[in-house]
């Protein structure tokens, strides 16, 4: 009975952990069926309980005598693979007495979703080996996974390897497995043969014309992406998404705004992938807030449960380039207390806000917690702006004893803002100590010319002002009349 309720647990429970709760809170002796239910909770649980518990399970199963049972082995290498453990993963593979095709596919699946391609492809060539005194025969999935693998090295004859043994085998492709042939032929840049495939394919899906668009468009091939996207019968969500962002990719962004409102006319709502797609394009947003395309972003944001931290970033960026700088940074708070982790772009997204907002108090309590509480070590994009966080604010002592305290030397964006800083309130001396520096390191930037030179003018050092100007002269900027530079 306790078997039959964990099951039941680990497959329907909207808790995913509530099978791993109810036993840990029992004194059931458990048997090979009660840890493979367990095993299946936890692969469902995601990465934050696999280490420690797949561990504990691991030596549970081992003390009682079935570590070696085909079921529980196999779910041991999920949750070993789960918790990003491959080595551990790996030895239990490699100790299984008898090994089935979900045996290979768990681990070959780990290998192609973790980013291990090439031991991916290795074990499959393992697979093929061994396929003879075993009696295992690759299926759809281990195909699907495979040809992942391939896609990301661009490795086409291994696929084609991949597609002659499945031929062989005499494989069921499935519309998963076709549309991982397209893709894979598509990500190469195979785009010819892909297509020809996508016609050949007895049903196509979202997907099918998702993978197929995208290969256009990492190729550069627009109108053919458009074209195929209009011919479509089946577009979802992903078939959108494809579309818009091969667009900003080809830098055919003032498509954009009529694709999202054809889109929601035909009753699809961009979802947090859209809007991370959209938001890092700067100009393409401010386009998009001005037709009210944020507040759609901001209904879109609340509908989502599952947010990540690409999409809490979006929806903050987008909310301080609309000049709401409260509200982003509530949204920072509302983030953490979420529980979800901020990243050096996050960070770099607030601090700018802080920066534009003149908010010197916030941003220097959320650059001391990028260390004390994320133990995220600051990098240059940080420093570059908490510097200008204090240069905007007038506290330019602040802003160098900053720089002379940064554990790298200061790069161009660095002194930018601190030059900018100088020349807003008239600190002749400090600029030209900046200016100095720039010219060191990117000496053709005629806007740090510009800058001191307007500084100097402004000071009334004419002289200095002229000595300035000519400097440009040299860098191929023509001389231009009088003192009004801006």
């Amino acid at each position: 009975a306790w078997n039959a309720i964990l099951i039941a647990l680990s497959l329907h429970s909207p808790q995913p952990s509530a099978a791993l709760r109810l036993f840990a809170a029992s004194d059931v002796s458990p048997d090979e069926i009660t840890v493979s239910a367990l095993l299946k909770s936890l692969a469902a649980s995601g990465p934050g309980l696999s280490p420690l518990v797949a561990g504990e399970l691991h030596a549970l199963a081992f003390l009682r005598g079935f570590g070696a049972d085909l079921f529980v082995s196999n779910g041991l290498i999920t949750a070993y693979a789960n918790a990003g453990d491959m080595r551990s993963a790996r030895a239990v593979f490699d100790q299984m007495p008898r090994k089935d095709v979900v045996s290979w596919n768990s681990l070959i699946s780990a290998y192609a979703s973790g980013g291990w391609y090439a031991e991916c492809l290795e074990l499959f060539h393992e697979l093929v080996q061994a396929c003879a005194g075993s009696g295992v025969r690759p299926n759809s999935v281990t195909v699907t996974s495979v040809l992942h693998a391939c896609a990301q090295l661009k490795a086409v004859d291994f696929g084609a390897y991949v597609l002659r043994i499945a031929n062989e085998s005499g494989l069921d492709m499935d519309i998963a497995a076709w549309n991982s042939v397209v893709g894979f032929y598509a990500k190469c840049g195979r785009l010819h043969y892909a297509r020809q495939l996508l016609e050949r394919m007895p049903k196509k899906d979202a997907v099918s014309y998702s993978a197929m668009i995208t290969g256009y468009m990492n190729n550069g091939h627009v109108d053919e992406a458009m074209d195929l996207f209009r011919q479509a019968d089946a577009k979802g969500i992903n078939t959108w998404n494809a579309l818009i962002s091969g667009l900003i990719q080809n830098g055919r962004q003032s498509d954009v705004l009529g694709l999202l409102h054809e889109m929601m006319g035909a009753g699809i709502l961009p979802n947090t992938a859209t809007l991370s797609i959209i938001m890092p394009s700067a100009p393409l947003f401010s386009t998009l807030s001005k037709a009210g395309f944020l507040d759609m972003a901001r209904k879109v944001f609340e509908l989502h449960e599952n947010r990540s931290t690409i999409a809490w970033t979006s929806i903050i960026s987008a909310v301080a380039a609309h000049g709401d700088v409260t509200e982003a940074l509530d949204l920072f708070n509302q983030m953490v207390s979420a529980g979800t982790r901020p990243d050096t772009v996050t960070f770099t997204v607030v601090l700018t806000a802080c920066a534009h907002a003149g908010k010197v108090t916030e941003a220097r309590e959320f650059f001391h917690s990028m260390q004390a509480m994320f133990g995220i070590s600051p990098v240059m994009e940080q420093y570059a702006c908490m510097v200008s966080v204090l240069s905007r604010a007038g506290m330019l002592k602040d802003a160098l004893d900053l720089v002379n305290k940064m554990p790298f030397e200061p790069n161009a964006k660095v002194w930018g803002a601190l030059l900018n800083g100088a020349a807003a309130v008239g600190d002749v001396e400090l600029g030209r100590f900046v200016f100095d520096r720039l010219f060191i390191i990117e000496p053709k930037n005629t806007g740090n010319y510009v800058v001191m030179a307007n500084l100097y003018s402004n000071a009334g050092k004419w002289e200095e002002a002229e000595i300035i100007r000519s400097m440009l002269w040299g860098v191929g900027l023509e001389k231009v009349p009088g003192c009004s530079w801006n």
